[in-house]
């Protein structure tokens, strides 16, 4: 029995001795150097989304042998990379590492994440356990929620994507449906993929007709958020936006001048209404006058005839009293056609100055085919267009008609002065005649009707020629209203076309003032958009402690138990247990 004791004893101071020579070595060396830190945390998760256990594969990146000390609230370390013995007491883990790439794993105390993970199950439209759904039959649905966990450090659910995939077997689940999910084919499983981005909590769901359920545990992986996007080429954007703001502007430029050439041309309308105004007041004038001058004409005529018909009727044995008669009666006539060619002389000036004073076209043919080119489906403008051309037509045909008659009316005026004075010559041969009545009498009288009916032939023809001019000078002057209407229809269209002009030069104005700014906004919404997506000033912190530093990469694995049905327990084998080191090491003092 003491012996038994005796080896007891020793073989404990052995142990003893064992562990402080292992502690000494594990002590002995520098610190290593240390490069950087990766940890990758994997979780054991309920089917519901309860976290069960939580350890951290951490990875040491060295470039040097050494010891590594590294924080961490672990239950547990294990060497995963060398046989060296770790230390871990009050949160520290040390151990010698070695190599250029270590590796541990260490089993955490406490099981939070960053993200509360809830999955919640139903079958025909009522909520079920994971347990009872498994094996059964009819439409399933599966709800996976994420939200943030306040409790742990918010850099993570700031800045980390969740992955999250769904496995079904379409042996088992048919008619599947996820709208927000990506769907990819594996053998005979439908794989759905899920992304929940950065500061986001999510929910998404699957339905599905099952047949005997079961599932393989829902996979979610977070690492921190990086995307590669193409964005558009904004300086392209901004090349087409000038493209169309020069455009605006040339257009703006465009309409301003086109209300500015507007502007001008009703002005030229007016000043031509204002003149066609004139003109029309002094058509209006000679008219009157002319009439005036008609029934002056037609009096004398009236006269003529009255003597000639008194001549042919008178007898020889009144000659002397009718010859006096006679006498007196030419002397009046003599006198009217004095007075009959300084009227008609002055009426025939006025005319003449009027005529001359009607302006020639202000506005060419080609202005006029321009305009019309420039507004085509402007019916009003054509109109006016029309009724210009055929006024300036009827003006010029008054003043041809002017100029091929001339020479007939100043030989009227040469007329009526050789009547005047041809009758104020028979007068004085009247006066002879009377003189010398017996030699004379009958060739006088015979000479004296050849003269009165000669008179009244030509006068008659100059009455049919003023008659006519007459007419033709009413007949323009109430034609010639119709002109001046036009121009002023013109005129108020053109006024219009002017006010419509410049209020798209102002819209056009605004336009470009609006559209000018068009590529910096562009890129300032592109920047606002894409801001909550660049994690680019990112730098990972350690998940297990913030006493660890150099950290360059942190992910987790996250995996929930599976569904399915419970299997009929087999007959346990008898297992030979393998002897541990201390149980061989106490076997070595028994």
């Amino acid at each position: 029995m003491k012996k038994r004791i005796t080896k007891s004893i020793l073989a404990l101071l052995l142990t003893i001795v064992f562990l402080l020579s292992t502690a000494g070595v594990a002590f002995a060396s520098p610190n290593a150097n240390v490069v950087s830190k990766e940890e990758v945390v994997y979780v054991n998760a309920s089917a519901t989304g309860g976290v069960k256990d939580i350890y951290v594969v951490n990875i040491f990146n060295l470039a040097g042998d050494g010891t590594i000390e590294d924080y961490g609230q672990y239950a547990e370390v294990k060497n995963l990379s060398t046989t060296a013995e770790m230390i871990n007491q009050d949160g520290k883990v040390m151990v010698e590492g070695t190599g250029e790439r270590f590796y541990y794993q260490g089993n955490m105390q406490e099981g939070q994440l960053p993200w509360n993970i809830a999955v919640a199950y139903y079958l025909n439209g009522n909520e079920i356990s994971a347990d009872k759904l498994a094996g059964s039959d009819g439409k399933v649905d599966l709800v996976i929620s994420t939200t943030q966990n306040t409790n742990i450090n918010s850099t993570f659910f700031n800045n980390y994507v969740l992955q999250i995939s769904v496995t079904l077997d379409t042996d088992l689940c048919r008619n599947i449906v996820a709208l927000d999910g990506m769907f990819a084919n594996a053998g005979k499983n439908k794989l759905i993929t899920f992304t929940a981005l950065p500061e986001k909590n999510a929910k998404y769901t699957i339905s599905m007709d099952a047949v005997n359920f079961e599932m393989e545990g829902i996979q979610i992986a977070a690492v921190p958020f990086s995307m590669g996007f193409d964005l558009p080429d904004t300086n392209a954007i901004a090349s087409e936006f000038d493209a169309l703001i020069n455009g605006v502007g040339q257009l703006s430029d465009g309409v301003g001048r086109l209300s500015d050439g507007t502007n001008e041309l009703a002005k030229g309308i007016l000043e031509a209404k204002n003149g066609s105004d004139l003109i029309q007041t002094g058509l209006n004038t000679l008219s009157e006058e002319g009439n005036l001058l008609l029934q002056g004409s037609t009096s004398i005529l009236n006269g003529i005839v009255a003597i000639n018909q008194s001549f042919q009727n008178s007898g020889l044995g009144d000659l002397p009293a009718a010859l006096r008669g006679f006498a007196d009666a030419l002397d009046g006539v003599a006198n009217n056609l004095m007075t009959l060619r300084e009227q008609f002389e002055a009426v025939y000036t006025t005319l003449t100055q009027s005529v001359s004073e009607i302006p020639r076209q202000t506005v060419s043919e080609d202005q006029l085919n321009a305009l019309l080119a420039q507004y085509p489906d402007n019916t009003t403008l054509a109109d006016l267009v029309a009724d210009y051309k055929a006024t300036h037509g009827a003006v010029a045909a008054i003043k041809g008609n002017l100029g091929t008659n001339q020479t007939a009316f100043e030989a009227l005026l040469n007329g009526l002065s050789t009547a005047a004075h041809t009758l104020s010559g028979t007068n004085q041969s009247i006066a002879a005649l009377l003189r010398g009545l017996a030699t004379n009498v009958e060739n006088g009288l015979s000479a004296f009707g050849a003269g009165v009916g000669g008179l009244e032939t030509e006068y008659r023809t100059f009455h049919g020629y003023l008659e006519a001019y007459i007419g033709g000078i009413t007949q323009i002057a109430n034609e010639y209203g119709a002109f001046g209407e036009g121009l002023g229809n013109m005129s108020t269209g053109l006024g219009e076309l002017y006010t419509g002009a410049n209020k798209i030069n102002s819209g056009m104005q605004q336009l470009y003032s609006e559209t000018k700014d068009i590529p910096k906004q562009v890129q300032d919404r592109i920047d606002e958009y894409m801001a909550p997506y660049d994690k680019s000033d990112y730098k990972p912190v350690s998940f297990v402690s913030d006493k660890n530093k150099n950290v360059s990469s942190v992910q987790f694995v996250i995996k929930t138990e599976k569904i399915e049905k419970e299997e009929p327990e087999k007959p346990q084998e008898a297992v030979t247990e393998t002897p541990s080191f201390w149980t061989k090491l106490q076997d070595l003092f028994q």
